[in-house]
């Protein structure tokens, strides 16, 4: 599956690894006030452009090894005005895991998700606030609360998977983030999105989700039309969760949904979630979840089609199971699919969803590798 040019682009940019560095050191992370050790190599904007056609041709990956092959597993790239250090490996990755906030924060990186979920969560509020959403998107999300959306999730998995015939030729990638949509859309949303309106959503999301690319990570506002597509089509979803909040307040409706629980979600300081704020996390969550699940289930079914062996075990292991139950499905059933679950373990550890996480130093940090080469990364 060959990734978007675009993707590439905004992989490059502020995925991979980051902004900072670290020395483990008897398994403590060294924060420095004062940098006195040599920095990492640096790969500027000329070496940048050389690989450039690997980038393009065989992805970031491959990209990523030659440098670490090359500079070893601490190296700084210069790209335009920002310069990213790289960590590459356990040895090397203590502060992303390590450090406090006030050592290693998520900086401004984040910036260009502000305009797609909005101005009243995410990213555009402060760390107190954003630990609450947290906290609500657990609890919607906990496993005592998905035992209750097996059922909906069964019924748009076999009608639509009802509809294929017995031959054909299909994308894995488009057919799962279909599917996957409409699970979000009654689960997440509930029936008065999926029943009447999906059609308009799915084309709502698609424009958000458009806006996550390389230019709009860069410049987050500038009015291109990409942007404005995303930021008409955020508006108009807000303006479709508010009326769905409203009518079910009017009507005393209460739903089992996760809209249903970011609605009845109160802030630590007693606050009640805004309309606002709900279509926001609402569309941050199906965002997120949809990429994760997508990219998952894909290379799950990529692999067990070229892999005989296992596709047969995990066939075989859901026959067994379903003649045990009767070809009854619940929660509790599918736990006992210990083959496939397994199967999608492995294809998510070989094909990671990230290959890297973006960090910002707010302080000098040393970092030691495992040759015990000590480079010194100045804050950011």
């Amino acid at each position: 599956m060959d990734l978007p040019i675009g993707t590439v682009w905004l992989v490059l940019a502020i995925i991979l690894i980051t902004a900072i560095v670290t020395k483990i050191a008897n398994a403590r992370v060294t924060f420095d006030p004062v940098c006195t050790r040599p920095p990492p190599p640096v790969v500027n904007n000329i070496a940048l452009i050389k690989l450039l056609p690997t980038l393009c041709t065989k992805g970031p990956e491959v990209t990523m090894t030659y440098l670490y092959n090359k500079f070893g597993s601490v190296f700084t790239v210069s790209i335009l005005w920002k310069r990213i250090t790289f960590l590459v490996g356990p040895e090397v990755s203590g502060p992303f895991f390590q450090g406090s906030e006030s050592e290693v924060s998520q900086g401004n990186f984040n910036e260009f998700t502000v305009p797609m979920f909005g101005q009243e969560n995410g990213f555009a509020v402060d760390s107190s606030t954003r630990m609450d959403e947290i906290r609500f998107y657990i609890d919607a999300l906990k496993p005592s609360q998905l035992r209750s959306h097996v059922d909906p999730m069964l019924r748009e998995v076999e009608d639509y998977f009802g509809k294929w015939g017995e031959v054909g030729v299909v994308d894995l990638k488009d057919e799962f983030n279909h599917i996957l949509m409409l699970i979000a859309s009654r689960c997440l949303l509930g029936k008065e999105v999926r029943e009447k309106i999906f059609g308009e959503f799915y084309t709502l999301f698609t424009e958000i989700e458009a806006g996550m690319n390389f230019v709009s990570f860069v410049l987050p506002y500038i009015p291109i039309p990409v942007n404005r597509r995303r930021d008409r089509a955020r508006v108009k979803l807000t303006e479709i969760v508010s009326e769905i909040l409203r009518s079910r307040k009017i009507c005393n409706r209460v739903e089992e949904d996760v809209l249903q629980k970011l609605m009845d979600s109160r802030y630590k300081d007693g606050r009640r979630t805004t309309e606002a704020a709900v279509a926001g996390m609402i569309i941050a969550l199906i965002f997120a979840g949809k990429h994760t699940s997508a990219v998952i289930s894909t290379w799950t079914g990529a692999c067990l089609l070229t892999h005989e062996k296992f596709l047969d075990a995990v066939v075989n292991e859901q026959k067994e199971i379903m003649r045990t139950y009767e070809d009854m499905i619940d929660y509790n059933v599918l736990l006992e699919m210990e083959t496939l679950h397994s199967c999608i373990k492995e294809a998510g550890r070989v094909n990671p969803i990230s290959i890297g996480l973006v960090r910002q130093a707010q302080k000098n940090i040393i970092v030691r590798t495992k040759e015990g080469v000590e480079y010194d990364i100045p804050k950011h």
